[in-house]
């Protein structure tokens, strides 16, 4: 029984990573290229963007919070409107 139960716990945790995928959506531009490259640099890039969300989120969750869980503080859209605004993210045109 406690096999089974740490099983689920882990699997639980696997979910975060599932969910990040779908949020690093959030953060790739839209673009009807066929170019692998192009492509493939929008991904990274997405990534980055994801991983630097991630980072802003645990810092503004430990500096208000002494315990944070895994509810993200910060919204991702929050997130990149903030980033647009003070950096200019918008894609060329």
């Amino acid at each position: 029984m406690h096999m089974v139960t740490r099983l689920i716990r882990w699997y639980r945790y696997r979910w975060g990573i599932e969910n990040g995928y779908k949020t690093i959506k959030t953060f790739m531009v839209r673009t009807t290229s066929t170019c692998p490259r192009y492509r493939f640099f929008n991904f990274m890039f997405a990534c980055v963007l994801y991983n630097t969300w991630r980072l802003v989120d645990l810092l503004v969750k430990l500096s208000l919070e002494e315990h944070p869980d895994y509810s993200p503080r910060v919204d991702a859209n929050q997130f990149v409107t903030i980033a647009k605004q003070y950096y200019g993210l918008d894609p060329p045109d």
